[in-house]
């Protein structure tokens, strides 16, 4: 087993002269070509920050606040590289994080997965796919919830279960759990939009309204006429006092869409 790995080191400094908000700087060394750090409150009571890395492993976060948080570092397809939970403050110095990611093994010539048998898994967790969607029509949430993560372990790779577990996630208004979800489904499949468009709704209602735009934002490039990705751009630039508040109208389209889903 290889394993490559990663250091983060954090430091923070303070303009001006009130204690906060300061900024946060740091660098990630060995860095992936795309990366981002995320501060979570650790009550998760507030939102969050999120700052995109650039190729020479150098972040800043503006106006973040004294308090314990979890940092989270991702790669491109938002997947989580490290969680570490540390205080911040403009005196807390200098921090060093180690982020160990395993390399995927080189896989034998003699162990290579036949497509076929790949097909029987998506099959099967198909099947257990559809059990739970039925189930949701008949309001069981949990029951369907059983069937999404069933279907999972049987091929884990499966984006769509990802996606409909987060949905069933959002029904019993654990946001956290579900944006975990979304997170997977999107490292799985780059170009699955409903991802990425689910991923925006939720890091709204988790208050991370830069998050939200950026994920609009990955929708919107995999389908540039997608309705719900423009209304959400259009609601995350108006939250960030960068445009217009979307009219009535389109509040009203995209409510009727989110009742049809």
């Amino acid at each position: 087993m290889y394993r490559t790995i990663f250091f983060l080191t954090l430091s923070v400094c303070l303009h001006g002269q009130s204690p906060f908000p300061f900024t946060l700087t740091g660098e990630v060394e060995n860095a992936p070509n795309h990366f981002t750090v995320e501060l979570v409150n650790a009550s998760h009571q507030t939102s969050f920050g999120r700052s995109y890395g650039s190729t020479n492993g150098h972040f800043t976060i503006a106006s973040v606040e004294p308090g314990h948080y979890e940092v989270h570092v991702l790669d491109e397809s938002g997947r989580i590289l490290r969680i570490e939970y540390t205080d911040l403050s403009p005196s807390a110095g200098p921090l060093m994080i180690r982020l160990p990611v395993e390399k995927a093994p080189e896989r034998p010539v003699s162990g290579v997965i036949s497509a076929k048998e790949l097909t029987k898994e998506r099959r099967a967790a198909s099947r257990l796919l559809d059990a739970a969607m039925n189930l949701r029509h008949k309001a069981d949430i949990r029951g369907a919830m059983e069937k999404c993560m069933a279907a999972i372990e049987r091929d884990p790779t499966y984006a769509l279960a990802h996606l409909e577990l987060a949905n069933r996630y959002m029904d019993l208004k654990q946001p956290w759990d579900a944006r975990n979800e979304l997170l997977k489904a999107v490292a799985l499949e780059p170009k699955f939009g409903p991802a990425y468009t689910n991923l925006a709704i939720v890091d709204l209602k988790l208050g991370n309204v830069a998050g939200a735009e950026q994920a609009a934002v990955g929708a919107l490039a995999l389908n540039r006429d997608d309705p719900r990705a423009n209304y959400l751009k259009k609601v995350t630039l108006w939250l960030q006092h960068k445009g217009p508040k979307p009219d009535q109208t389109e509040s009203a389209a995209f409510s009727q869409q989110q009742e049809s889903n």
